[in-house]
């Protein structure tokens, strides 16, 4: 489930983090073979780019992505990272998405949230 989402009134940008208590605190690897394979059989997701982060001491899993909802004037095409963090307990799941328009301007306000995530004992 979403433990948390923030929303700036301004620019649109959506910050969620989610719990996945679902996901198996599993290594990077297995987690992005076996997520990234779900991911893409989502209708107008497309993976941009992954790579390794270190979040928290811990090695994670960044991925950029672009997804197009809607049609004619509802057409939307956002930009967004998702960032998957295995813990011991669960794996953390970091959603920082804008619109396509503002991606660029929004990158370093959203390398700053990711630098500040910090998995608590």
């Amino acid at each position: 489930g979403v433990s948390f989402v923030a929303v700036d009134p301004d620019s649109g940008a959506v910050v969620a983090v989610l719990v996945g208590r679902r996901l198996p605190p599993l290594p990077v690897g297995v987690l992005l073979s076996g997520l990234m394979g779900q991911l893409e059989e989502v209708e107008g997701y497309t993976a941009l780019d992954t790579s390794l982060r270190q979040v928290s001491g811990v090695t994670s899993a960044l991925t950029e992505f672009t997804l197009v909802t809607g049609g004619g004037e509802h057409r939307a095409q956002q930009h967004g990272w998702q960032l998957f963090v295995p813990a011991r307990q669960a794996t953390f799941v970091v959603i920082l998405v804008s619109d396509e328009s503002q991606f660029d301007e929004l990158r370093p306000v959203f390398d700053e949230i990711l630098d500040s995530f910090r998995l608590l004992n």
